[in-house]
């Protein structure tokens, strides 16, 4: 893939996710009830608003106290500020892979974002189940930073698959040739 494309995908993916993420919490602040959950088809969704001052899946809370808030904030930071540019500039990842962890870079810009300017919580209000099995409430980010990293991993699954297909065929071959 060529810089420029890169460059593309890796804007695009984040803005998109930045800007969706962004006005579907801006919905849920200005019309969610702050007490009462929404439940719908049964149960299976619910809308429940819920200002959230842990990490993805509430992580922060199996920190120690001393690592909460700002220095997960720095380290968020740091952590994007090092993997957006390469993504853009330096990876030699393909058009895939690179959409992936773009997608996750957006989800965790945009609840960083939300960590600063609401002074260190995120707004959460989806929450999914069945029966009485449920997700924990979570935003568009954070459905984002999931999707992400799930769908980087089973891109490296894929190509680790092929590679290896496409390895033993060649080693096989390599065999087969040597003992004619």
């Amino acid at each position: 893939m060529m810089r420029r494309q890169r460059i593309i995908l890796v804007l695009f993916m984040i803005l998109v996710c930045v800007a969706c993420d962004q006005y579907t919490k801006v919905l849920a602040k200005s019309h969610l009830p702050k007490n009462k959950v929404i439940s719908f088809a049964k149960d299976t969704f619910r809308l429940d608003y819920l200002e959230n001052k842990g990490g993805v899946l509430s992580f922060e809370y199996y920190l120690p106290e001393h690592w909460r808030g700002p220095t997960v904030t720095t380290a968020v930071s740091v952590f994007l500020a090092l993997l957006i540019p390469y993504l853009m500039l330096g990876s030699a990842l393909g058009a895939g892979p690179t959409a992936c962890l773009a997608l996750f870079a957006g989800g965790a810009l945009s609840n960083l974002m939300d960590r600063v300017a609401l002074g260190g919580y995120v707004v959460d209000f989806l929450n999914l189940g069945w029966g009485s099995y449920r997700t924990c409430i979570f935003n568009v980010a954070d459905a984002a930073i999931v999707s992400g990293v799930v769908l980087f991993l089973l891109s490296l699954v894929w190509h680790g698959a092929s590679v290896l297909t496409r390895g033993g065929k060649r080693a096989v071959a390599g065999r087969l040739s040597m003992e004619d």
